[in-house]
């Protein structure tokens, strides 16, 4: 259910910026819609992938919560997906990133991920 607009956004993504910096994990670029968001993020090699992304659900859920955004009968999307990207392609990555809106506006979310998924 899309539920993020524009202004919920942005202080979301403060509250990613802040637990990042709490938890030591880089994040470069952040940017979303109504329905999704994207993080680039970098993390020490003792963390693993699936506890950085439980970390980070956990968290939003919890500050959603707390600043009444969402009820206690909102579910949240239960998987994730996560790719790892070479040097040479971090600047094409926080390019999409920050275009999220327009790029959303050609393809939606579900074939977004199909064609993700199918390279």
């Amino acid at each position: 259910m899309p539920f993020l607009n524009k202004s919920l956004r942005v202080k979301l993504f403060g509250r990613f910026y802040e637990y990042c910096k709490l938890k030591e994990y880089h994040l470069d670029k952040i940017n979303g819609v109504e329905d999704h968001i994207h993080l680039l993020i970098s993390i020490k090699p003792s963390e693993s992938i699936s506890n950085v992304v439980r970390n980070l659900k956990t968290d939003s859920f919890y500050w959603l919560k707390e600043n009444n955004f969402i009820t206690d009968d909102f579910g949240g999307q239960d998987g994730y997906s996560a790719f790892t990207v070479s040097e040479r392609y971090l600047e094409n990555l926080k390019k999409y990133i920050q275009n999220q809106e327009k790029h959303h506006e050609i393809e939606s979310f579900v074939d977004e991920v199909k064609k993700l998924t199918e390279k």
